[in-house]
């Protein structure tokens, strides 16, 4: 009996660790993704960073303004492809509105907090180099296409 109880006891034991274990890396990834869209690391202190920062794009399942569909014209560009970001000062929802436009039309824009740390740096006459890192989905599980970029700052200002 004294032999079970002990058995039972390690079994408890593996499990809590593995439970616990398995949590923390869950919780390590979280804060990686959220990491990687924090556009404050591009413009952060008074040097420019040494390397592109990746930053999500939303709305990529929106209409624009001339009726064309972004899924649409997501499909027809490539990881590479360059873009440009633009402020757009007028919209009354978010005074920080930065669109992520590619030659083909606008893709989406970057997410509110992102759009806040570089809206002032941009306005400043901040420049930047965009281009997609990643196009995700498309799949049958998952058929909205999202998409990637990396953004580096070009100024310090």
């Amino acid at each position: 009996m004294l032999r079970l109880v002990f058995i039972l006891a390690a079994i408890a034991l593996a499990i809590g660790f593995v439970y616990a274990l398995g949590r923390r890396f869950g919780r390590d990834k979280a804060i990686d993704d959220v990491a990687k869209t924090f556009g404050g690391k591009l413009i952060e202190g008074t040097t420019l960073p040494a390397s592109d920062v990746e930053l999500a794009v939303w709305g990529e399942a929106q209409k624009n303004a001339d009726g064309s569909t972004r899924q649409e014209i997501i499909a027809k560009l490539s990881e590479g492809d360059e873009i440009e970001l633009i402020r757009h000062r007028e919209d009354a929802s978010d005074a920080n509105t930065v669109s992520v436009v590619s030659e083909k039309g606008e893709i989406g824009r970057l997410t509110r907090s992102d759009a806040a740390t570089l809206a002032p740096y941009l306005d400043r006459g901040g420049r930047v180099r965009a281009q997609i890192s990643a196009i995700r989905g498309g799949t049958k599980d998952r058929p909205e296409l999202n998409v990637w970029i990396l953004v580096r700052a070009l100024d310090e200002i």
